[in-house]
């Protein structure tokens, strides 16, 4: 029995026994997504108080929200609703609070100047537990990495020296500065830069990667409103684009 099938049961009712079932299949994955998570924000995190088994322990939670969340109708895997509940839980547990809640009076009634520990009043205060309104959210920092792996990929594979002139070009160097490193002219290096990026348009891997990102953001824009009345309208749009865009997912013709 697959992840969706499992799921799909126990959204059905009455399933409960198969709930650990399919947490032993999705927790290493869950676990793995906390540790990337963990060393990436870890000083935040030890702000917090928070090591890296409580997180893992929270994932159970966004497990279950995954669960609640999921609609077996849209044929899309089940480990794609993972996402973003554990971006909530992961927020959660270091403190990261939306601007609405930020300006309700209550938030505001304490000083943020006050120690998180009477008897340690040179420690972290209330305001080392705020996130910055720049803050780069964990999670996606994590999945930014894969995207960037998957591109570097993409770049290596490419012919020299059109790989590296696209890698000194974005790493802020002039097409005159790269001729003189490789000993041609500035108007050949913009040659090669152009030619080099139709290939990368042509390239599959980062053409999926770009179909997943925008059915990503899709699925997370479903989720953030599928509990409210209002927003049904809404819903049902994103819920055509999301079936579209998972046609051309897995099932897209060659370039």
């Amino acid at each position: 029995m697959t992840n969706e099938q499992l799921a799909a049961f126990i959204k059905q009712g009455g399933n409960d026994e198969l709930i650990p079932i399919l947490w032993e299949r999705i927790r290493k994955i869950m676990y793995m997504k906390s540790d990337s998570v963990y060393s990436t924000l870890q000083g935040r995190f030890q702000q917090c108080g928070v090591d890296i088994w409580d997180l893992k322990q929270s994932c159970y939670m966004a497990f279950l929200k995954a669960i609640d969340g999921y609609k077996p109708d849209t044929g899309n895997k089940f480990t794609s609703y993972l996402s973003y509940p554990f971006k909530n839980t992961v927020n959660e547990l270091i403190g990261m609070r939306t601007q609405k809640q930020k300006n309700e009076p209550l938030n505001d009634c304490t000083s943020l100047d006050t120690p998180l520990k009477e008897d340690e009043p040179d420690g972290n205060t209330l305001v080392d537990m705020i996130a910055d309104d720049n803050a780069v959210n964990a999670v996606e920092l994590v999945e930014l990495e894969d995207d960037y792996r998957v591109l570097h990929e993409a770049v290596d594979g490419l012919k020299y020296p059109q790989n590296r002139v696209i890698n000194s070009y974005y790493f802020d160097k002039s097409m005159k500065d790269i001729g003189a490193e490789i000993g041609i002219s500035g108007q050949r290096i913009s040659q090669l830069l152009h030619k080099g990026l139709r290939c990368l348009r042509r390239s599959e891997p980062l053409r999926q990667l770009y179909r997943e990102n925008q059915q990503h953001k899709t699925l997370n824009a479903m989720q953030k409103y599928q509990t409210r009345p209002d927003m049904h309208l809404y819903i049902t749009e994103l819920e055509e684009k999301y079936l579209k865009l998972l046609h051309k997912t897995t099932a897209c013709p060659p370039p």
